[in-house]
């Protein structure tokens, strides 16, 4: 049992769902199952933030899909503009778009639905680069400071609302521009490949989105745990 599900255990114990012998615990032994279960869904949520494609990878696996020439129709279906360039990386590099060099890089281990995805980063009308990379960046971090600051404020307080609600309300910028380079990106694979393609594509890029989304939303599962620990 890793520490989030401990912590998870002892917040039901504590609700009274089941009946144990940690049922009862005091203020010091909640804030350290607390501590345990924030922790741990701090680092699975980071985990999982970073691990997005490899879900992608794993749901619909193709070998060098570049190399199998779907690159070019998709760049055709989704209007991208003849100066992008397409390029490989090494797998532990990670798939992104690199808009100062204007350049689509995905590993040869990628689904078809990395590579759209990152063209729908590519294409279209997007968010200014430098609020995607602050959202995304500060969003994360203050998830991870939010959950320990849990441990030391007051629940239901100002200082604790504002900690709490704060890491989702910056990631929305970043999870806006996710959401629409999938959509575009769902919309390519459907004119190259039919409803199959993009059906596929949505299954592998939903779980992804939903990483994103956890990790920003962190601190708000972890406050519920917290209340609940201290029987509030």
């Amino acid at each position: 049992m890793n520490s989030y599900e401990f912590g998870v255990y002892l917040a039901v114990a504590q609700a009274g769902l089941v009946k144990t012998a940690d049922s009862h615990l005091d203020r010091g032994e909640a804030l350290a199952a607390t501590g345990l279960a924030t922790a741990g869904l701090g680092l699975g949520a980071g985990g999982l933030f970073r691990g997005g494609h490899a879900l992608e990878r794993a749901l619909t696996p193709v070998d060098s899909h570049l190399g199998h020439g779907l690159a070019e129709p998709l760049r055709g279906a989704m209007n991208a503009s003849k100066d992008l360039s397409l390029g490989t990386v090494p797998t532990f590099a990670g798939s992104h778009y690199n808009p100062s060099a204007r350049a689509v890089n995905v590993s040869h281990s990628s689904a078809p639905s990395v590579l759209a995805h990152e063209l729908g980063h590519a294409t279209g009308k997007n968010i200014p680069w430098g609020l995607y990379a602050a959202s995304k960046g500060l969003g994360g971090i203050g998830a991870i400071g939010a959950m320990i600051g849990q441990a030391f404020t007051d629940s239901g307080s100002t200082a604790d609302n504002a900690i709490t609600y704060a890491p989702a309300a910056i990631s929305l910028p970043f999870l806006a521009e996710e959401a629409r380079a999938s959509m575009r990106g769902l919309r390519g694979l459907h004119r190259v490949g039919g409803k199959g393609m993009a059906l596929r594509g949505l299954l592998s890029l939903l779980p992804a989105f939903g990483t994103y989304a956890l990790s920003a939303g962190a601190p708000i599962i972890s406050g519920k745990i917290m209340h609940t620990l201290r029987g509030e």
